[in-house]
């Protein structure tokens, strides 16, 4: 696992790197620069695309998190043999469910009210 870990963060860490330091430089040089000039225009048309989805998927992720974790809490106590109740007697035990999932049912609501037109009722 740890292996894992570090091979996850070495190659964010040369992402980042690429991202701040060694792009802007390749785009200011006369060959690179055609070249990032045509991949932006593809990343913008990608964004545009995709800009009406990102609440949803959001909201979509954030309700798939609440499953997982409440799958989690469940398993985790059974594998590990660890004491949680600590942990878990500062809320009842369907609190942290129910936030997540109306944390999200509020972001596909935002979301749906925001995209309809403005005249059109409830």
């Amino acid at each position: 696992m740890l292996t894992f870990l570090s091979v996850l963060f070495f190659v964010i860490g040369l992402v980042v790197a690429y991202a701040a330091i060694i792009r802007p430089v390749l785009r200011q040089r006369g060959y690179f620069a055609d070249f990032h000039e045509a991949t932006d225009s593809r990343w913008k048309a990608l964004g545009l695309y995709l800009q009406g989805l990102r609440t949803r998927l959001a909201a979509n992720l954030l309700m798939l998190a609440s499953a997982l974790i409440t799958l989690h809490d469940f398993i985790l106590p059974a594998a590990s043999g660890i004491d949680w109740t600590p942990v878990y007697s500062l809320l009842p035990p369907w609190a942290w469910t129910a936030v997540f999932f109306l944390v999200a049912a509020l972001f596909r609501w935002l979301r749906k009210v925001t995209t309809r037109p403005e005249g059109e009722g409830a």
